[in-house]
């Protein structure tokens, strides 16, 4: 957070007129290759500074589910997963994507999003443009 607070509160005098990021993507569970899961006081701090510099944040999170509950004390045990960013939100600014392949099966391709109204409305209205010919199950919204 602190990378992303310094780069975005000098972005003007970094970059001129080019105009300041508007979203940030982020895969904060289980990330690819490394593993990496953000913590939730990370995660806190990364809404806060959302809201500071209004960025819309996109929540990639496939392998958020398969994640393990266990005692916090117990030696290789993997402990419940942090809070999403989607469950801190109180201003409509992020929009959550899970997978049903990592979770049910790998050829399994189903996904869904998961977010404000408006946000999803406009997704929904791209998909109608730009998903064509695909098969039915796909197209079940």
């Amino acid at each position: 957070p602190e990378a992303l607070a310094e780069v975005m509160g000098d972005w003007e005098r970094r970059h001129g007129d080019i105009r300041r990021p508007r979203v940030l993507y982020t895969i904060p569970t289980g990330h690819n290759p490394s593993g990496a899961t953000i913590s939730a006081d990370r995660r806190r701090a990364i809404y806060e500074l959302a809201q500071r510099f209004d960025l819309l944040i996109l929540e990639d999170d496939p392998y958020y589910f398969l994640q393990l509950d266990g005692p916090d004390d117990a030696p290789g045990c993997v402990r419940k997963p942090p809070p999403s960013f989607l469950s801190m939100d109180v201003d409509g600014r992020v929009m959550r994507f899970d997978s049903l392949s990592k979770v049910l099966s790998s050829g399994f391709r189903i996904g869904f999003a998961t977010g404000p109204k408006p946000l999803v409305q406009r997704l929904v209205l791209h998909m109608q443009t730009a998903a064509l010919c695909t098969s039915g199950m796909s197209q079940a919204c």
